[in-house]
């Protein structure tokens, strides 16, 4: 298993955990969008996001921990409770909408 973490910006990280590395290109490329979306319009709620593998599937697995709780986000389970704040989740079977959907949950409402 591969972890690889990386700043887009003082409130936005990101790590990719790797167990199969189906997904890694295409992660590499979001992180790579993620950064550009985020340099036009930062996000006031601080957060991680974290796509991983499992190896029970072939899904792109993906989690957003804010610190502070926002609203639900149609498509995506969640907010939950962490240590780390609130996590909203989502896995993903194509490549398709991924950028989008994440960013709609990157800036989603406060609760």
């Amino acid at each position: 298993m591969k972890r690889v973490a990386s700043m887009i910006n003082p409130s936005i990280t990101t790590n990719h955990t790797a167990v199969h590395g189906t997904w890694t290109a295409e992660v590499t490329r979001l992180q790579a969008s993620l950064g550009r979306i985020t340099a036009q319009r930062e996000s006031n709620n601080p957060c991680l996001v974290s796509f991983f593998e499992v190896p029970s599937d072939r899904d792109l697995h993906v989690n957003v921990i804010h610190r502070r709780e926002t609203v639900s986000v149609k498509g995506w389970s969640g907010p939950a409770a962490v240590p780390d704040g609130f996590v909203l989740n989502r896995r993903f079977r194509t490549r398709a909408g991924i950028l989008e959907h994440v960013r709609e949950v990157l800036f989603a409402e406060p609760a």
